[in-house]
């Protein structure tokens, strides 16, 4: 599932509404075609805006098989407001997973400033995954918080010791549709 930032983010290939339907009416073809078992499906990075609210509407995010809700820009921002639009973005029903929430990029910019427990406990509390991204350019979430995110789930996050059973893309489309099913 390759990630795809959604309008605002240009540079993550940030996609329009009409190019994101386009893209659902070619996976829905590859799915109907496929003889082999074959399911691709259709996932977005969507910004978290100022307000907390997400940048694609809600029709468009109901269509999508999974929503990755990330913060890019914190608007100076405090940690208090920074927190209620995080919350706000675990709120809406379609996000499945808060990406990146430190926003951390090692040698750019640092972390977020931001109470990590208390954003695994929202995250967890409302069925939602965690990212932990450990390319080498976000490195996100620090790997010390890793024994607190198991409640949570999280993405990929080996190099804090977490066990693959953690994860959520260490699973087969059948786990991943359970998990999704199960937080409904």
């Amino acid at each position: 599932m390759p990630k795809v930032g959604s309008k605002y983010q240009v540079v993550a290939h940030g996609m329009s509404v009409a190019t994101l339907r386009e893209q659902r009416r070619c996976i829905d073809a590859v799915n109907a075609a496929s003889a082999d078992g074959l399911v691709l499906l259709q996932g977005a990075e969507v910004e978290i805006l100022r307000d907390g609210s997400l940048d694609y509407p809600d029709e468009i995010l109901e269509g999508l098989d999974f929503r990755v809700a990330s913060l890019h820009n914190p608007y100076g921002q405090s940690e208090a407001e920074l927190a209620v639009r995080m919350r706000h973005a675990l709120e809406h029903p379609a996000v499945d997973l808060l990406g990146h929430p430190a926003g951390r990029r090692p040698g750019k910019r640092d972390s977020f400033p931001m109470d990590v427990p208390a954003l695994v406990a929202a995250a967890a509390a409302r069925g939602k995954v965690i990212e932990v991204n450990s390319s080498p350019e976000r490195l996100d979430l620090d790997g010390s918080y890793n024994r607190l995110l198991p409640p949570a789930g999280v993405i990929t996050a080996r190099r804090g010791g977490l066990p693959a059973a953690d994860g959520l893309t260490s699973r087969p489309l059948e786990g991943l549709c359970a998990w999704k099913s199960g937080r409904r």
